[in-house]
């Protein structure tokens, strides 16, 4: 089991932001590194055709009541869309969640800065 520390957390978040590249658009934390990667539109595209095998799978889904919009420690917005494992079993909360945002959040959480890119994803997925 991993231990996430808040002050740890956040300034990673920090650094990640302050790394953020040009054409970088999302922002997910990832539990494996156990640090933040951002998502161009080319890597998105792949995720995004990824998740689709998935939902048609039945392995993942993503649920409209988890698109949220919220503020960082910082007070940035952010735009989020949930990617959660159908079989409960397999869910966790994601720590992104919990210390970046405040919120418990089942699943793996991914992080725009704009509301249309993240509506723009989930409609795709929704049109699986």
């Amino acid at each position: 089991m991993t231990t996430y520390h808040t002050d740890t957390m956040k300034s990673q978040f920090r650094h990640a932001i302050a790394d953020k590249k040009h054409g970088e658009n999302c922002l997910s934390f990832i539990i494996q590194a156990n640090d933040f990667a951002w998502f161009d539109n080319a890597t998105m595209k792949e995720q995004m055709k990824l998740w689709r095998k998935q939902i048609r799978g039945n392995i993942m889904k993503f649920d409209e009541v988890n698109n949220l919009n919220l503020t960082d420690n910082d007070g940035n917005d952010w735009f989020i869309i949930v990617a959660q494992p159908v079989d409960d079993k397999h869910l966790h909360m994601n720590p992104f969640g919990v210390m970046i945002f405040g919120v418990l959040i089942g699943g793996y959480v991914y992080a725009f800065k704009t509301k249309e890119n993240r509506d723009a994803v989930f409609k795709y997925l929704m049109n699986s």
